[in-house]
């Protein structure tokens, strides 16, 4: 498969997760503290990640997507900043909180293995796409 191939799988991906109902975001959302999508109670999930990346990977990238609100997702309100790091940094740089701050150096401290899920990279994400949602 080529880069261009695989590229618009990706794309494919997203815009099927995108167009999930509110009961299956809200599964996800409760189940994004599992890395394994069938322990997560998302086994539907399975045949809408086959073969776009590594499990846990796409499971993970589901589980971002799923922290915005359903409404958000349908308007595309959700992808209209683009930029994490654009997002956070105007965040961290607007307030005097050490504690935003804290959050983003324990976020680039997290470890994380695409091809088994493990590390504490993927709650620490959810975190702070929840926090920014």
């Amino acid at each position: 498969m080529t880069s261009d191939e695989k590229l618009q799988e990706e794309k494919r991906f997203i815009e099927r997760i995108e167009r999930l109902g509110t009961g299956q975001m809200a599964s996800l959302r409760r189940g994004c503290g599992k890395r394994d999508p069938v322990e997560g109670r998302c086994p539907w999930l399975i045949g809408l990640i086959y073969g776009v990346a590594p499990e846990p990977l796409a499971f993970l990238v589901a589980s971002l997507l799923a922290q915005y609100k359903t409404s958000d997702i349908r308007i595309g309100h959700h992808s209209s900043q683009k930029n994490f790091g654009n997002t956070w940094e105007r965040a961290i740089s607007g307030t005097d909180s050490d504690s935003i701050k804290r959050r983003f150096s324990v976020l680039l401290d997290a470890a994380y293995t695409p091809q088994t899920g493990d590390g504490d990279l993927p709650y620490r994400l959810r975190q702070m796409v929840r926090y920014s949602a």
